[in-house]
Order: structure tokens, then sequence, then C-alpha cells
């Protein structure tokens, strides 16, 4: 919250969480979002669920910032109130649980919407544009929230969020889950294109996307289309990933995030809009079913599909993609991989590690190489937080962008599994890895000299921030560093 209060000037009452950054390019301005959520105080009747939004003063993000909190209801428009007697509740849980009612149920409606969750963030040349899920106690999530801000006013001299149009109420069974508000640097199309998985993500299988727009998002009458579906290849809702246990010949399982919502950034790029997000995928004959990664290519004005695929491996899990590419083709796809052996025998070990894939397009089919190693896990990752059952939260957080100097550049940032702490127990930290297409032959006596990458066609450079040391291997030069460690 040291940011929020800090340097962007604004009073945070509560908690915050799942912070999101984008670099606009067209305008040299960078936007952060987080969302506010309450602390356990079941007595207010409106609790704190605010959206804090700021806009830096510049394109040197060091050089301050402007905040603001843009209230999305934390109860839909007509449901009931909130009951007035408070239930029952831990006080040191964050999120407390309503106490069962005299049948055995939770409280339905009173409860409704009554805390936001999975907030994401998107903009073009008409505004920036927030989202939220609103969840009730049982963990299901019916409605959605928009925030539409014309970006020309976040960009005045005195910047304000006076015209935001808050759209609220909105059924995902018809907008989807988790949407996301597309990342367009081009030009205004007049419309803001919005993409969700199917309602609901956590079980079942589907074939749709959910598509909308906003209109008129460069003023305070935006409001948004009907949802389309967009029809895919199925999906299904995937197994948890696995981890090596660190005691014996079992597996600990990764359950955080781990549904088919779009959780990353989508991103539109000419005609284009490309998504990626999890699906369960065939063992391939193993007992454990594994997590894959479904990538997409929509045409953005007819909402055909022009092309889509899946990564996935027998013997590995491969989850929290984020997907980005430029106006040559070029695609990069970064994610985490693990796996651990199943009592079968299937399977291998692997500790949660950042991964990446390239892919170019030629004639409208895009091919991707082989995995990248980019930072290899180094123990397993267990904070104890459903110990019977071996299930460990993960992340959430996965993103892939194309650099906004060099559009044969890509920056792509994963968490993964750091030596634990002998005091401190396991944790995580986060890679930053810089993808580089060489579009050009190097000269001969350069060290680019040497790369290939035969799949693609193209030379390829992995690097990492502050290299100490490097190798050649399978005709990629990887140049290693130590990442900054975060618990």
């Amino acid at each position: 919250m040291q940011f929020w209060t800090d340097i962007a000037g604004i009073e945070v009452n509560s908690l915050s969480y799942k912070p999101r950054v984008v670099y606009d390019v067209a305008t040299g301005r960078w936007f952060a979002s987080e969302l506010e959520t309450f602390r356990a105080d079941w007595t207010d009747k409106d609790p704190t669920n605010n959206f804090l939004l700021a806009v830096s003063n510049s394109s040197d993000p060091t050089a301050g910032w402007t905040g603001f909190k843009i209230n999305l209801p934390a109860t839909i428009p007509n449901s009931e109130p909130i009951v007035d007697d408070p239930p029952e509740t831990d006080p040191l849980e964050i999120y407390p649980v309503p106490v069962l009612d005299a049948d055995g149920e939770y409280p339905s409606s009173n409860y409704l919407d009554y805390w936001g969750i999975h907030p994401t963030l998107g903009l073009d040349a008409d505004g920036v544009y927030l989202s939220k899920n609103h969840l009730d106690y049982r963990g299901d999530g019916k409605t959605i929230s928009v925030a539409s801000i014309p970006k020309a006013d976040l960009l005045s001299p005195i910047p304000t969020v006076a015209n935001a149009k808050i759209l609220g109420n909105l059924d995902n069974s018809q907008y989807g889950f988790s949407i996301q508000p597309a990342l367009d640097f081009g030009a205004s199309d007049n419309r803001a294109a919005l993409l969700g998985t199917n309602y609901p993500p956590q079980w079942g299988a589907s074939n749709l996307l959910q598509r909308s727009n906003l209109l008129n998002s460069g003023s305070s009458l935006a409001n948004i289309s009907a949802g389309v579906g967009i029809q895919v290849d199925n999906y299904s809702t995937p197994n948890w990933a696995t981890q090596p246990h660190p005691t014996n010949f079992s597996y600990w399982r990764i359950a955080k995030d781990l549904d088919t919502r779009l959780n990353s950034n989508v991103f539109e790029v000419g005609n284009s809009l490309w998504a990626v997000h999890n699906i369960g995928v065939s063992s391939g004959g193993g007992l454990l079913p594994r997590v894959g990664i479904r990538w997409y290519e929509i045409d953005e004005r007819t909402n055909a599909v022009l092309q889509s695929g899946t990564i996935s491996d027998r013997d590995y899990d491969y989850f929290l993609p984020s997907i980005a590419a430029n106006q040559f083709g070029d695609v990069v796809i970064g994610f985490n991989r693990s796996g651990g052996i199943s009592i079968d025998g299937t399977g291998k070990n692997e500790f949660v590690s950042s991964y990446a894939v390239l892919g170019q397009t030629t004639n409208g089919v895009t091919t991707f190489g082989n995995p990248l190693l980019l930072k290899a896990g180094l123990d397993s990752y267990n904070r104890e937080i459903y110990p019977p059952f071996g299930i460990q939260p993960w992340g959430g957080y996965s993103a892939t962008v194309v650099d906004p100097s060099d559009p044969f550049s890509f920056w792509t940032f994963q968490a993964f599994a750091n030596k634990s702490d002998p005091n401190l127990g396991s944790r995580w930290s986060s890679q930053i890895t810089q993808v580089k297409v060489a579009r050009s032959v190097p000269e001969p006596g350069s060290v680019f000299g040497l790369l290939a990458f035969g799949v693609l066609g193209i030379g390829s450079v992995l690097k990492r921030k502050q290299p100490k040391n490097s190798q050649l291997r399978k005709g990629l030069l990887i140049l290693g560093a130590d990442s900054n460690n975060l618990s």
C-alpha cells in the first residue's frame, strides 16, 4: 500500500491486492491499478470495495504519480441489503465466512456480491478500463463490474476521474468470467474489446469465449454492447498442477487460479486479438491429467477464430500463461512449468520454473518452438495453507509485453520457486527475461552468428538482467542472472 499512500497520494483504508501496471506506448504514461477490499467489519452496510487507479506524470515512473479511488459497488443493484446482525466470525480472518443458518446453508442473497476479486486493467486510445468479479461466500461469481475512464481526462494537466462510468450488475453468463479489457496501442476504432471465458470456469467444459465492446468510452456516456459467444475448441477445467514432494516419491499440488479464466492481458495488434488461458489436457496414458495452455488469435472485427492451439506435455504442467505479439507476427507466451511423479510412475519432477515459447507467423499460421527454460525452480513450494491435502497456493501472475522501443524485443515476467529459507520457509521470486527476436542474418564474426532457432527460422536471444555467466545450448545463447528474492 506504500505506493498508493506515499507516491500516488491517496489514503488506503483497508487492504489492497492484485496490482497491475501497464505502460501506454501511445502516450508515454504508466497506469497502475489495484483493488481495495474490506477488512472484516460486518456492521458496515457499504464495505470498502474501491478500485485504485494511478497515472504517472511522465514516461519516467519515478517522476511522480496521481492516484484515485473509484468505487465499484460491493452489492449489485436491486439485491437484498446486507443483514443487520453481523454473523459470528473469526476476527483474524481477512475474508470471514458467515455462519450456517438453521438449515445448514450459507445465507444467500444477503451476502451476494459482498466483495470483488480478480481485478483487470486495459486501455486503448480512448480510455482506461477496469473490471472485477463479484463473489459471494460460496465462491460463486455471477456478476461483474466495469469502469470506463476517458483517457484524455487522465492525461489533462489536472487529472480527473469525474467522467468515469461505472457499469455494474453485468451477467457473467453473457459477458464471461474475469473479463479482460484488451491492451490496444493503436488508433481509435471507437470500441474497446472485452474478452472472457464462458461462465462458470470452475466446473465442467465449454466451447465458448464471451466478447463484448465498450462504446463511447472517451466520454461520460460510455456503455457496453451485448455479449456475443465465440465458438472455440472445447476446453475444460484443469486439474491441479504438480510439483515434487520433498520427502517421498509422491507430489504436491498447486491450486491457485488454475481454472480457465483469462488471467493475463488480451493484446490487440492490428485487427487481431491474442489471448491465452489454462485448460485441462490428457495425461497421454498416465494417471494424472495435466494442465495445458490454449492460445487464440481472433479477428477483432468479426470475432472469427483465425487460429488457435494447445501447448502441453504428458510429463509436466504448463500454467499461468501470458501472451504478446508484434505487428510482424512474432508471438511470445511466458508461463510456469512444473511436474511431479504420480503413484503409477508417470510424470517427471520439476520445481515451479519460468518458461517461454516463441512463435512466428507465416501466411496466417503461427508455429511455436520448443519451451525455453528461463529460470529453473530451486525447491518445492509449501506454505502449509492446506497441509492435509498437500495443496499449495501459487501465483495468479504472469505478464508478457513488447518492448516499446523495439518491436522485436519482448519482456516476460513469471514467478519461480526459490530455495527455501530455514527461518522463513518456502519462497517465491520473480524472473524478468528479455526475449529478443533477430530478423536479419548477423555478421559472421558476431557471437550472434552462432545463433539459430531452426523450428521458427529466426535467430533468437534470451537475456536476463545483470548476466553473470552464459552457455550455448540448443542453438540459443542464454545469459544467466540471479533474480531478486520476493518471499
